[in-house]
């Protein structure tokens, strides 16, 4: 992702890429958390989104729940764990 319309273009077609949680309604797409050395969860609900971190020592005690200049402030922090995520998604097709 060079730029934040990047991250803005695969947001807006997000729900085409991501995972899908039938249980609790949700569109989720996982990437590495290098900071803290676990995960991160993206995730979109009736077009909210949010996040939520884990890892080995670490669970964040809730959702955060993001507006969209906020998410793509921080998308473009972890541009890079994102990235390879989404084209991971891609390639495999799921």
């Amino acid at each position: 992702m060079k730029t934040k319309k990047d991250i803005a273009a695969t947001l807006s077609r997000f729900t085409q890429i991501a995972s899908y949680d039938e249980k609790l309604g949700k569109y989720y797409l996982v990437f590495s958390d290098k900071k803290r050395k676990g995960v991160y969860t993206l995730m979109l609900k009736e077009k909210q989104w949010s996040i939520h971190g884990r890892g080995l020592g670490y669970c964040d005690e809730n959702e955060t729940f993001l507006e969209e200049k906020e998410l793509l402030q921080f998308l473009w922090i972890h541009r890079a764990a994102f990235r390879q995520s989404v084209l991971t998604l891609q390639e495999t097709g799921s």
